[in-house]
């Protein structure tokens, strides 16, 4: 019995003509060189003589000599060619059918997507036998997500095809300029989900934001309470609740959505569904019918690979698609239940390299921000009460998160250190105070933007209620 699907070298896609006039072309207009170098790569042809050639042409053109029918009618004599084929004859065939001069990129194109195809066939047949020969007790998701891995390269594969001249890119961006003025394009831009942070920064897409704090500083009511704004704007949001899960964020996005100032539900009383007031269950009722109304989805899983992140971004694009919207953010909570491959296994430090780089890739390449919760060093509590924000030197384990986040925020509760203080568990007056003080104040320190400036902003935060806003009062 045959255990291995294996493609037959003849049933994979090519083109010969194809690569045939990509060649012509160099050969004959070295100028055009340069046009399809940016594209394909040798190890893009099916023909191993036709790569052969090209490598050839690309290592002239690099070391500034002409790659021309003269110049090289004896560089492939070394070549065993097909009875009655010679290099010069081979090379004066080029020549001859060569007609694609002004349509080559197309060609060159079509040869890269062909290997792309190739290289896709290739690793599928490898997860066909890997399917066929894993124990029965073994997951599928492993191989998926392993195929996944093993593709990403060759979907990337395309990325030197945007090398772009700078003059060009600069008249384009004058374009979009005039533009965005005369009222024709608009310029992207995603709320923060806070009017007061929407005053000094804007996320766009293609950004990794970071929002990091000690635990207790309202990391996940923030996810939860931003991921409903952003929603509510119209821009499509997948959230990942990852530390707490699927039923503790819905629950947090009851009591914010049905969040009253004097007649606050408690998120915890949600979460174990003791509501005994009809007007109480009436309220958070109400307040799914509106989160129903919002693009946001809701992935229920407690851990994620960047394989599996990936094949959920594609999925949820297709389902925002198909009711209108556009997935624009990620909110991930948080990155320690996010799993690297074993390539760095026990070395957290490069795994987080690995994960933030992963993360940014995936971002610019989906053309949507990922908003990422983080924990921060316990040193924080070891410093003076009176020095306790955290600052970036506080990111736990890796430079690599401030390196690769285009935004750094660190969310700072007063109150929570108020009330744990021995003054304010002697009940003593200026401690009582002082928390009732601060007790609703949340700061956002913006400690890195790329793009603005480095602020803080304070939002109102009631914690038993999972609810944050932009004012500063109740």
């Amino acid at each position: 019995m045959n255990t291995a699907a294996e493609t037959k070298p003849e049933s994979l896609p090519f083109n010969l003509d194809a690569e045939e006039q990509v060649i012509g072309v160099c050969l004959l207009r070295n100028e055009k060189i340069a046009d399809v170098s940016v594209i394909i790569q040798p190890d893009h042809f099916y023909e191993a003589i036709n790569s052969e050639i090209y490598r050839t042409i690309l290592d002239y053109a690099t070391n500034g000599r002409p790659a021309t029918l003269v110049t090289l009618k004896n560089a492939f004599d070394h070549i065993e060619w097909p009875e009655g084929m010679t290099s010069r004859r081979y090379l004066a065939h080029l020549a001859a059918s060569t007609a694609a001069f002004d349509t080559v990129v197309n060609y060159a194109r079509m040869v890269r997507d062909l290997a792309c195809r190739r290289s896709i066939i290739q690793e599928a047949d490898k997860l066909i036998h890997a399917a066929r020969s894993m124990p029965i007790t073994a997951s599928p998701a492993v191989s998926i997500e392993q195929f996944s891995e093993s593709v990403r390269p060759i979907l990337d594969s395309d990325d030197r095809s945007k090398l772009r001249w700078a003059g060009d890119l600069g008249f384009d961006l004058v374009d979009r300029i005039e533009r965005v003025a005369a009222g024709e394009l608009h310029f992207e831009t995603f709320t923060t989900g806070f009017d007061p942070l929407d005053n000094v920064t804007r996320y766009r897409p293609e950004e990794v934001i970071v929002t990091a704090g000690r635990p207790g500083s309202g990391k996940s009511i923030f996810c939860t309470a931003a991921a409903r704004r952003i929603a509510q704007s119209g821009v499509g949001v997948l959230e990942f609740p990852l530390e707490n899960g699927a039923e503790q964020a819905i629950s947090r996005h009851a009591a914010d959505l049905s969040y009253s100032s004097n007649n606050a539900i408690f998120f915890s009383k949600i979460l174990d569904n003791l509501l005994p007031r009809v007007s109480d269950r009436e309220r958070v009722a109400k307040a799914m019918d509106r989160l129903n109304e919002f693009p946001l989805i809701i992935e229920d899983s407690s851990r994620i690979t960047l394989a599996r992140l990936d094949t959920r971004i594609k999925q949820t694009k297709r389902a925002f698609a198909a009711r209108g919207f556009r997935l624009g953010v990620v909110m991930l909570d948080h990155l320690d239940y996010i799993d690297a491959t074993d390539r760095y296994s026990g070395n957290r430090v490069q795994e987080i390299f690995e994960i933030m780089t992963g993360l940014k890739s995936l971002a610019r390449r989906e053309k949507i921000q990922i908003h990422l919760f983080c924990q921060l060093n316990r040193q924080v509590e070891a410093r003076a009460s009176n020095d306790r924000r955290p600052q970036l030197q506080d990111l736990r384990n890796s430079g690599d998160i401030e390196q690769c986040a285009d935004v750094v925020n660190f969310l700072y509760r007063e109150a929570y250190y108020a009330a744990r203080s021995p003054e304010y568990a002697r009940s003593d007056p200026d401690a009582v105070a002082n928390f009732d003080k601060v007790k609703n104040d949340l700061d956002v320190i913006c400690a890195k933007v790329r793009t603005g400036p480095t602020v803080t902003v304070r939002l109102f935060c009631d914690p038993a209620a999972s609810y944050i806003s932009g004012r500063l009062r109740g």
